[in-house]
Order: structure tokens, then C-alpha cells, then sequence
């Protein structure tokens, strides 16, 4: 082995050097192209993973800055937009029809509203025109997820429970539902793809553990031996020893082959030659760790996206898509914002409001008949 290097001016760009195997298409093993495809795609993962860590903070300016502000002014024009209905119906132009129409309207308006942030002026106009309280609503709201959580979950509750906490139990048995269909489809997959294969197949899957785990604990010990601190006078150097070391501890206990292998480049322990030269069934136990870590890279990406996906497909989506789709919830704000301008001055001549509700039509229960059965059916 060459000199150990790492505190040379060179040791930082040793560091960042790709690992992989060297060699031409034709020249290199079914192996060793699997282990170069193994590292680019964690070195993909890890770059996406690293992008998404630091989304959040980005996305809730983002959010701040174009989404917010539109918000906050469509809220204050349907604020508006209530009221100026609310002084319709205290008129006398509207006939009986027109008025029922027009405090279906309002009162869905309200609903919103309130949902989004409760205010009693709200709560006091929702009342003014419904023939049941605004209070007297929530109780139905709550009384109606009770049966549906029997019906559907078979879910018991008692009168102690809050609205908010039938709400989560409803929406927490839901989700619970939708992983186990979803762990049915895939465990029904593995199935179809497991027939055929050979009895012995459990045993020769636990020796390739076995040999992937003597193949990361080898690296981690010849590691161990170079960079332990306590061989180390010099307080600078023990201070970057320790840092490699506690580097080369992280990535053994998560199983990180690709770390470990940058660490043993770093210090020259190992180069794309000596990569090369691995015997065919070390690499065949690399390998198997490497797919291990892609395992456990791909389901670590899929956390992070889940709160921004929304309807979009998890594997394809990206922190500029988010982006982009939030563009596209603004422009589609600044036209319901300009639309409900127009028509808060048009409605103001009562005239143009009749002319709108004569299209206007109140919907009725059969229009939300659900089949809920059909959202859990196995």
C-alpha cells in the first residue's frame, strides 16, 4: 500500500474520486458492471436524498412568497362576497327561489371559511340564515363519522370523544387500511415472481447475508486499524482521525458500502485497480450489499417525498416539480381572485345576481352518495 496521504494537500480531491471499476464495456465482468451500476444509482439516491432534506425550509418560503398572500386575499374577498349576500337576502328583490339559492351560496361559503379559520362574526352570519346552528352542524358532521367508521371500520365510539380525535381515528384507520391493501398487492406480486425458483433459494439468500456482512465488517476493520486515533501524537491529526473514524462508525452500523469504500480511497486503502482485482465472490458479496442499500436509499427518498406528492407520482417527482406545480396553483388563484372581483361589483346590481342563479343549482344528498366500500375493497 502507498503512503497514507490523508493529511497531504491532496487528501480532500483523493476523497472525492468516483468509486467504481475501470475498464471497457467489454472488457469488465457481468459483476463488476453491476457493482459500477450499483454505485452511480446510490450516488443518485444519495444526491436526490440530500435535495429533499434540504426542501422543506425552501418549499415554506416558496409557499410564503406566491401562495400566502393570494390566499389571504381570496379570503377577504369571499369575507366580502358574504356579506354582500348577506345584504341581498335582508332586501326584498330576490323572489323565494333566488333566495334559496343564493343562501346555498353563502352558506357554503361560510363552511369554508370557518373551516379555514373559525371567526365568530362567521359563525353568527352562518346562523342568521341556516336553519341549524353552526355548532348544531359540527354535531351532525360528527354523528354522520360515526356511522360511517362503523359501517366501513366497524369502529366503535363513545360521546368522549372530540370531533378532532374521530377525525384522526377515521383518518388513521383509513391510511392503516390503504398499507395493508397495499402490502396484500405487493406480498400477491412477490408470489408470482418467487414461483418457479428452486427449493434451496433460503439458504444460498442467508449465505450471500452472511458473506455481505464479513465483507463490510473487513473493511470496517482494516479502516479501524489505520485510523484509530489513540496511535496518533499529533492533536490536529487525532482531531481528523477521529472525525474519520466516527465517519467510518456511522457507515458500518448503516450497512454504507459506498462510505466505506470512499473512506478506504481516502486514505489509499484501496483504488479503482485494486477494485478491479476483488475476487469474484467478495464482489459477489459487495454486490449484494450495495442492492441493500439501494433498498433502504429508495424507501428513505419515498418519506421525503410523500408530504409534497399530493396526486403526483412519487418516483418521478422533484423538488422543481413541486415548484412548478405551486406556480400553478397560484395562476389558477389570481383567476379566482380577478373572477370573484368581477363579480363582487357586478353583484352589486342585484340584477346581474338574479341573472346568475338562474343557472345556479343547489345540490342535493344523492349528490355525494360515496361508495366507501369501494375505497378498502380487497
Amino acid at each position: 500500500m502507498s503512503q497514507f496521504t490523508l493529511f497531504d494537500e491532496d487528501a480532500t480531491s483523493q476523497s472525492l474520486q468516483t468509486v467504481g471499476i475501470v475498464g471497457s464495456v467489454k472488457t469488465l465482468t457481468k459483476a463488476q458492471k453491476q457493482f459500477n451500476k450499483h454505485i452511480a444509482t446510490i450516488e443518485t439516491l444519495m444526491r436526490d436524498i440530500g435535495q429533499w432534506q434540504a426542501f422543506p425550509p425552501i418549499f415554506a418560503q416558496y409557499v410564503a412568497d406566491h401562495l400566502s398572500p393570494l390566499e389571504a386575499q381570496l379570503r377577504e374577498k369571499r369575507i366580502a362576497m358574504t356579506w354582500l349576500l348577506d345584504r341581498h337576502l335582508d332586501g326584498k328583490s330576490l323572489s323565494r327561489g333566488q333566495r334559496d339559492k343564493a343562501r346555498d351560496v353563502l352558506l357554503n361559503l361560510l363552511g369554508w371559511l370557518i373551516e379555514e379559520q373559525e371567526s365568530a362574526e362567521l359563525v353568527q352570519l352562518h346562523d342568521k340564515h341556516s336553519d341549524v346552528s353552526f355548532e348544531e352542524c359540527g354535531q351532525q358532521d360528527v354523528e354522520l363519522m360515526k356511522v360511517l367508521a362503523e359501517e366501513v371500520f366497524g369502529m366503535e365510539f363513545d360521546d368522549t370523544f372530540s370531533p378532532e380525535e374521530l377525525m384522526r381515528q377515521f383518518h388513521d384507520e383509513a391510511s392503516e387500511r390503504e398499507e395493508e391493501r397495499r402490502a396484500k398487492r405487493a406480498q400477491q406480486r412477490g408470489r408470482k415472481k418467487k414461483a418457479g425458483k428452486v427449493a434451496s433459494q433460503p439458504a444460498a439468500q442467508g449465505t450471500a447475508v452472511q458473506d455481505a456482512t464479513r465483507a463490510l465488517r473487513d473493511i470496517y476493520r482494516k479502516l479501524v486499524s489505520e485510523l484509530h486515533p489513540d496511535r496518533e501524537q499529533d492533536p490536529q491529526r487525532q482531531a481528523q482521525l477521529t472525525d474519520l473514524m466516527q465517519q467510518a462508525n456511522l457507515a458500518y452500523d448503516k450497512k454504507d458500502l459506498l462510505s466505506l469504500l470512499k473512506l478506504q480511497m481516502q486514505i489509499e486503502q484501496v483504488n479503482p485497480q485494486v477494485l478491479a482485482e476483488i475476487a469474484q465472490e467478495r464482489l459477489d458479496s459487495y454486490n449484494h450489499v450495495l442492492r441493500e442499500q439501494i433498498k433502504g436509499l429508495q424507501h428513505e427518498l419515498l418519506l421525503l417525498k410523500e408530504p409534497f406528492a399530493l396526486n403526483a407520482v412519487l418516483r418521478n417527482l422533484t423538488p422543481q416539480a413541486v415548484q412548478k406545480a405551486i406556480d400553478a396553483d397560484a395562476r389558477e388563484l389570481r383567476t379566482t381572485l380577478r373572477e370573484l372581483e368581477e363579480d363582487l361589483v357586478a353583484f352589486e346590481d342585484v340584477r346581474q345576481l338574479k341573472k346568475w342563479l338562474k343557472d345556479y343549482r343547489i345540490e342535493t344528498p344523492d349528490d355525494f352518495d360515496i361508495d366507501f366500500d369501494m375505497w378498502f375493497r380487497s
